[in-house]
């Protein structure tokens, strides 16, 4: 019963083999498997599970669930998930090979073949996949009203459907994730570092659509029971959502409980609901985090920015932003500033005053960027002061940006930059097949 123990359920129901459920060490390399389908020949990616037969292994095919991806169902692509990353394929032989000499030559024959995967890939897979959860807000009260109750039951049935075909291999399931539960208003799902974001603002405008669809159904049908319920404000209907993004190694166990206190704690209790949290958990614990409304009066969704800045931070030296210059924001300044984590501002607010100023001259230090004209710099500049000035909804209902700076936003930025989008190519030109 270790799924039901480390879950609180049956992912799926009773019925499932969780034996055949995806690895999270499989998912983080999601993306990177997507690229070896397309950039390296099927006979030199599977040399390496051809490798792994020959040293005589067993149990090393552990991923039958491929199609939930869109991936072929056999060979290289059916390699246990921790046989596609380094550390993965030291703990995997450990774990398999009794003798130390055999797993000693497995692990150095098996770790060069992946390298020279990789190099041909011209990317690699990464070792951090993202668990997102998602509550309604409030939706107890909602049901217990007479007023809403019908409401509710039709929204959250209509948004459940819509849960699972988004997720559904048939589908498409273009966000890449193993939906581990959709019930009611709550949603939990793994996915890659590089489409989480993504998803849980398609989640979330999910849930909006469910609810004006199930609203205008009740009204079309004139049901008497809904009569009390005709002036009710749609926009009441929200969701919060956590996403924190984890080391495979981290025990899973950890992880969720990760995951529910920044769904619970922080994107609803802390920041009044309606909210996204995002956090980072290295091995050794949380590394950084973020917190902020999906978005303010004016249509700015600062979780869609965030992987705006993100996807700037790739591509070399055709990048808007060098990854050193996302952490130097936070190393350099963070110091002088040390109360940047008091919610009431502090020195932190005093700093949030010239932030612009500053980013614009950190911007200009980045190679050939120098020269850059201080409009287009702060032009290019501008979607990290919406990521580093986070929405929160005050007591009232309002929402707006916090007093102060939040300096791990454009860590969260670059970690996605770094952790999400390994799997690309480095270089233009075509890659070489992996011997």
């Amino acid at each position: 019963l270790i799924a039901k123990d480390v879950l609180g359920w049956w992912p799926g129901g009773d019925k499932l083999s969780t034996i055949n459920w995806p690895s999270t060490s499989y998912i983080a390399a999601v993306p990177w498997l997507k690229t070896v389908e397309k950039s390296i020949s099927g006979d030199a990616r599977n040399s390496y599970p051809a490798l792994a037969d020959k040293l005589g292994l067993r149990s090393y095919k552990g991923e039958t669930e491929t199609r939930l991806f869109g991936l072929p169902q056999r060979n290289f692509f059916n390699l246990d998930g921790h046989l596609l990353h380094e550390d993965g394929v030291a703990a995997w032989c450990k774990e398999n090979i009794s003798d130390e000499g055999k797993r000693k030559r497995a692990r150095e024959a098996l770790q060069q073949k992946l390298k020279a995967l990789r190099d041909a890939s011209g990317g690699r897979p990464t070792e951090f996949y993202a668990i997102l959860k998602m509550d309604g807000d409030r939706i107890g009260e909602k049901l217990g009203n007479p007023g809403t109750a019908g409401l509710v039951k039709e929204g959250l049935a209509t948004f459940t459907a819509k849960v699972k075909t988004y997720f559904d291999p048939a589908k498409g399931n273009p966000a890449n994730g193993v939906l581990v539960y959709a019930g009611g208003d709550d949603v939990l799902a793994f996915l890659p570092v590089n489409s989480a974001i993504d998803a849980a603002y398609k989640l979330r405008a999910l849930y909006d659509a469910s609810f004006k669809a199930a609203y205008e159904e009740l009204l079309a049908r004139h049901d008497a029971a809904f009569d009390e319920g005709k002036a009710i404000d749609l926009a009441s209907f929200t969701m919060s959502a956590a996403i924190v993004f984890t080391h495979f190694k981290n025990p899973l166990r950890h992880a969720l409980e990760k995951a529910e206190h920044y769904l619970d704690d922080v994107a609803k209790d802390k920041n009044g609901r309606d909210s996204l949290a995002i956090a980072v958990m290295k091995p050794g614990g949380i590394a950084f985090d973020w917190v902020s409304c999906w978005q303010d009066g004016n249509g700015s969704e600062p979780g869609r920015v965030m992987m705006e800045v993100a996807k700037k931070a790739i591509g070399g030296e055709d990048a808007t932003y060098s990854t050193g210059f996302l952490y130097n924001v936070r190393e350099r300044y963070k110091p002088i500033f040390a109360s940047d984590d008091d919610e009431h501002g502090g020195a932190a607010e005093h700093f949030s005053d010239m932030i612009e100023r500053v980013l614009v001259a950190e911007y200009k230090k980045q190679p050939r960027k120098g020269s850059t004209p201080y409009e287009k710099a702060k032009a290019a500049i501008t979607p990290l002061l919406t990521i580093g000035r986070p929405l929160r909804r005050d007591a009232d209902g309002t929402i707006d940006p916090v007093k102060h700076y939040d300096f791990n936003a454009a860590l969260i930025a670059r970690f996605i930059a770094v952790e999400g989008f390994c799997h690309k190519p480095r270089k233009k030109e075509k890659q070489e097949e992996a011997a």
